[in-house]
């Protein structure tokens, strides 16, 4: 019987003793308030923050150069190769959306050892992996209004993106995510790709997790964002 990851007794909503859980930051929470912040997964990782005010939702970043950087280098744990299966989720709030504007995911000091989730300048979410391919999802998201959005793969590199719990869309494409370090907000370490909006949490699990439990996950942090 699979243990599903989060509950509604829990207030942080996380099992935060999941192996699997390779990273949590609940942007939210008082104790992440501070720059440099530890993450609350079991392996206690180090975030400083550049910009991005705290507030009881999560950080607000304001399109231009505000970020959040994971350590000076990649963990092995998060440099998801191929063949690894990974899940990727966040509560992001959109104040706007253009070819500048991503969500909470990026990583990489070069282009060629980019990727991220993002949003184009026609509302598309997209996965962009390590080998420069932009796998485009049919989904987009609304603006101003909370949504908790996952990005699963299995070991083929297939993907699919959950949209507020529910199946939004599915690639079927190899990909690979390999990078040297990760960015919350932004795409890249300089000042390109930002996030304008708020990121009220993220996590990375190092397997594809199943629908029942992101829609378990959605159900049981939703209320903090007001939806």
């Amino acid at each position: 019987m699979t243990t599903l990851l989060k509950t509604v007794h829990n207030p942080f909503g996380v099992n935060l003793s999941n192996p699997n859980l390779v990273f949590y930051a609940p942007l939210w929470h008082p104790g992440l308030a501070m720059s440099p912040f530890i993450s609350r997964d079991i392996y206690r990782r180090s975030c400083t923050v550049t910009g991005a005010t705290w507030g009881s939702q999560g950080r607000t970043l304001d399109g231009a150069d505000d970020m959040l950087l994971l350590g000076a280098a990649c963990p092995a744990a998060l440099n998801f190769a191929n063949g690894s299966p990974w899940s990727f989720e966040s509560w992001v709030y959109w104040n706007a959306y253009n070819v500048e504007n991503y969500d909470s995911w990026a990583g990489g000091r070069t282009d060629s050892l980019n990727f991220w989730q993002r949003v184009n300048s026609v509302n598309t979410i997209q996965f962009r992996d390590g080998a420069s391919a932009f796998n485009d999802f049919t989904a987009g998201i609304s603006l101003g209004v909370w949504s908790h959005i996952v990005i699963t793969a299995d070991a083929s590199g297939n993907m699919i993106l959950y949209i507020n719990g529910a199946v939004a869309g599915i690639t079927l494409t190899g990909i690979n995510t390999a990078v040297l370090i990760w960015h919350f907000g932004g795409g890249r370490a300089d000042n390109s790709y930002r996030l304008n909006g708020r990121i009220g949490e993220v996590g990375a699990y190092n397997r594809a997790l199943s629908l029942s439990e992101i829609n378990n996950n959605y159900q049981s942090t939703k209320w903090r964002y007001g939806v």
